[in-house]
């Protein structure tokens, strides 16, 4: 898997333990996303978050 797809697949993972309320599932993973990826995709608008995942 090339690094976009590995950081996309950890985006959608970090979601779902958000919404699962998983807390030490979110913590391995925040671990993971460099800090720059996860503002960027959190600060981004909806649409280009869409087309991003």
């Amino acid at each position: 898997m090339d690094q976009n797809k590995h950081s996309i697949a950890n985006f959608a993972a970090l979601k779902t333990a958000i919404v699962n309320s998983e807390e030490e599932l979110l913590k391995e993973l925040l671990s993971k996303i460099p800090m720059q990826e996860l503002e960027m995709r959190l600060l981004a608008p909806q649409s280009l978050f869409e087309k991003i995942v």
